[in-house]
């Protein structure tokens, strides 16, 4: 009927939204973030500040009116800003990676080949999306 028609396609782009747009951010501010000292109380109990649930920067995103009204919609432009996203987290993900792991040759080696292997695809698949994607 009418309604699925309306219906499913916002419950599919809702999912890749959740998945792609915020979960990327999710998982680049938990690897940009250093994790929180323990901490002592006054009466001399460790309490550590472990953070439970989404960051601030996720709430903020996923809150905003662009989000909540744009990004469920089955548009070009949402699937766009979820290319971009996830070419976003690859590439800071190898650029942490590079970061933190040079001594290890061989795991460098096959990281040099996946990585540019991986953009590449990724941008291949952003401009079938969008020929704007290119401008990005």
């Amino acid at each position: 009927s009418g309604v699925e028609i309306l219906i499913v396609p916002r419950l599919f782009m809702t999912l890749l939204s959740l998945i792609f747009l915020d979960g990327c951010l999710w998982i680049l501010v938990n690897s940009t973030t250093q994790p929180a000292k323990d901490t002592t109380t006054n009466n001399g109990q460790s309490s550590s500040n472990i953070r439970v649930g989404p960051p601030i920067e996720v709430i903020v995103l996923a809150s905003s009116w662009p989000m909540l009204v744009m990004t469920t919609r089955p548009f070009t432009n949402t699937l766009e800003a979820m290319v971009i996203s996830l070419l976003l987290l690859i590439v800071a993900m190898d650029h942490h990676q590079s970061s933190i792991s040079n001594k290890n040759d061989k795991n460098k080696i096959s990281n040099q080949c996946k990585t540019p292997l991986l953009i590449g695809m990724i941008c291949s698949i952003g401009l079938f999306v969008r020929f704007t994607f290119a401008f990005f």
